[in-house]
């Protein structure tokens, strides 16, 4: 069932800064104040290249303040557990944005540089295990992003090279680490005839677990929900757009950015609500589109339908 009932006209908005290209992951500190970083779009090497500039901008007042440093620069970790994470990787723009820790914050992913190769390493800060996850990171590329069940002692990430790579499914017994392709796994090893050669993105987990949203690489418009419980997949009909991840409202309920807009899907109910159409947003977002952790902004790099101009700021969309 589709109710194309939307609450109102999404309000967008270009944000005021110099250059347009974001060079970094949008870093949500809470659902009103994200970090992110800026630049010209130039090789690193090409003459008058400025550094990165990083801003913080509060959603509920409009306000966007220049950050005088790179805010990675230090990580929000004790010393004494930095002293843990061996070899760790220093990145050209943050040292620390590629660390991604559990709720607990006693359960650590970190890039690793191990001779000529960075890869990222899972750590438990309490048991001492580690394990090399075998998901080289990319330069320039996103963050690694990371679905932890409740317990923490399971975790699902996708590669950073998307479809070309395979997702993993690791868990951890006492000190035993066990990795699995999610391919391999049921419902998706038995899933449809040569489902092993093609891939797919992992783009949410609930909040109790029990439902893993998945965006399959097929020509068609499909989207699945892979019930973990019963072991079996629901298709809909639909296509992502920009970078799909889901945003969780309830246990049950999540938000996507598709390109019906962005959709609101209640799985118990089985219904769909349009809660912004493409026309309402009235940007042509190109890429990094992000849904803030409550579902309320949308964000990302634009360029204005009337322009040529692929690169024409910084964009933030009222939803709701």
């Amino acid at each position: 069932m589709i109710s194309m009932e939307s609450a109102s006209p999404a309000k967008c908005k270009l944000l005021n800064t110099p250059y347009s290209y974001l060079a970094s992951s949008w870093h949500w500190l809470n659902p009103d104040l994200v970090i992110f970083a800026i630049n010209q779009n130039l090789p690193t090497d090409a003459i008058g290249r400025v550094p990165a500039q990083w801003y913080q901008y509060h959603l509920s007042s409009d306000k966007l303040e220049k950050l005088t440093k790179n805010p990675f620069q230090t990580a929000n970790l004790p010393d004494n557990v930095m002293a843990r994470l061996k070899d760790l990787s220093f990145g050209p723009e943050g040292i620390t944005e590629g660390i991604n820790a559990s709720k607990s914050g006693n359960k650590l992913i970190y890039p690793r540089k191990i001779q000529d190769h960075t890869v990222y390493w899972f750590t438990d800060l309490e048991t001492g295990i580690e394990a090399n996850l075998g998901i080289e990171t990319v330069p320039g590329g996103n963050d690694l992003d990371v679905f932890w069940f409740p317990d923490e002692t399971q975790f699902i990430t996708p590669s950073l090279n998307t479809y070309v790579e395979h997702s993993i499914w690791v868990s951890e017994n006492g000190q035993e680490i066990t990795i699995k392709r999610l391919a391999d796994i049921p419902p998706f090893s038995t899933y449809g005839p040569g489902f092993a050669d093609s891939g797919f993105r992992v783009v949410g987990l609930n909040p109790s677990g029990n439902y893993l949203l998945i965006l399959p690489e097929t020509q068609d418009p499909i989207f699945w929900i892979d019930d973990l419980v019963n072991k079996k997949i629901i298709p809909l009909k639909f296509e992502l757009r920009g970078d799909p991840y889901a945003i969780w409202i309830d246990n049950t309920t999540f938000e996507l950015n598709t390109k019906l807009g962005v959709i609101q899907y209640d799985i118990q109910r089985q219904k769909m609500t349009v809660l912004a159409t493409l026309d309402e947003i009235n940007l042509d977002i190109t890429g990094f589109i992000r849904l803030s952790p409550d579902g309320k902004f949308l964000m990302g790099q634009i360029y204005q339908k009337n322009g040529s101009d692929r690169d024409a700021g910084i964009a933030v969309c009222t939803i709701h």
